[in-house]
């Protein structure tokens, strides 16, 4: 039985990016996970590999020119039985 789930993130950019864009994932407050975005590519996909626990975190651009929209919230739970 696999023990980890693959979260795929999609990226799509418009314009020119001077520099290569930090993405960081959380657990609460705990950074889990961090990549970066090529500025050569204006779409990238990232994968994010974490354990199959309830997970209640985010997805956090690291982005200068851009001071809002930055968070990206999601929650996994286990399913209870009935």
């Amino acid at each position: 039985m696999d023990q980890f789930y693959e979260l795929k993130i999609n990226f799509k950019f418009y314009g020119d990016l001077q520099v290569d864009i930090p993405v960081a994932m959380y657990n609460g407050k705990k950074l889990v996970a961090k990549s970066l975005i090529s500025k050569e590519k204006p779409q990238k996909e990232i994968f994010f590999t974490i354990p199959k626990n309830n997970f209640h975190g985010y997805v956090q651009i690291e982005d200068n020119a851009l001071s809002y929209d930055n968070t990206f919230y999601f929650s996994i739970s286990k399913p209870e039985k009935f």
